[in-house]
Formats: structure tokens, sequence, C-alpha cells
């Protein structure tokens, strides 16, 4: 997969937070990638997957703060 593209951020995510004070690409798997976004002083990830199978999988995690 191509990695995340700004644009491709939902709208909701970015009035979130504010201001993306930067954004790193870890290495990618094969059904899905991920982002990691520092904005606010604080980093989220956000991960996107292609497929009926591999959405399926990702609605089954679930969210997780580290504080």
């Amino acid at each position: 997969m191509k990695p995340i593209e700004l644009n491709e951020i939902p709208l909701e995510i970015k009035s979130f937070l504010t201001t993306i004070d930067s954004i790193k690409f870890p290495r990618q798997g094969y059904t899905s990638d991920v982002i990691i976004l520092e904005a606010n002083e604080e980093k989220y990830v956000l991960k996107r997957t292609k497929g009926e199978f591999n959405c399926s999988l990702l609605k089954k995690k679930i969210r997780i703060w580290i504080f």
C-alpha cells in the first residue's frame, strides 16, 4: 500500500489535532499502513487498511491510550 497522505486524513481527525507538527512513516506491512502524528505535544497513531477482510479485523481493534 502507498503511505497515507495528508489529504487522506479524515477532516474530523485533522480538526481534533488542530496543528500537526510532524509525521512519521514506520515500516509498513502488506495489509495496512500506519502513520505516527505528533500534534499538540502528543503522539497519535493512525492505521488504515483496505479490503473487506482486513477492514473487519481492524474494526475489532480498540482505542489504546498511553499515559
